[in-house]
C-alpha cells in the first residue's frame, strides 16, 4: 500500500461490491490511499491472499435477499 496521498477520506467508511477485479479494485485502492475504512463485499474470497490497508471482507451475495447485511456506525 502506498503512503496516502492525503486524509480527504479520514474516519469515512466505504461500502464497495465487486472488489475482485477492475473498478471495484481500483475503488478500493484509492479509498484505502485516501485514509477510508473500506468493506469488500462480493461472491467470491478476494484474488489477494490479503487485502492491503483498512479493508475488511464480507461474503455476500446481494442478489439474494437473505443475503442482505445491515452496517452500522464503522467507528
Amino acid at each position: 500500500m502506498r503512503a496516502s496521498m492525503t486524509d480527504r477520506l479520514a474516519g469515512k467508511c466505504a461500502i464497495v461490491t465487486g472488489r475482485g477485479r477492475g473498478i471495484g479494485a481500483g475503488i478500493t485502492e484509492r479509498f484505502t490511499e485516501e485514509g477510508a475504512l473500506v468493506a469488500v463485499i462480493q461472491r467470491n474470497p478476494p484474488l489477494q491472499t490479503a487485502l492491503d490497508g483498512p479493508v475488511i471482507y464480507v461474503k455476500a451475495d446481494l442478489a439474494r435477499p437473505e443475503h442482505s447485511i445491515s452496517f452500522g456506525s464503522c467507528r
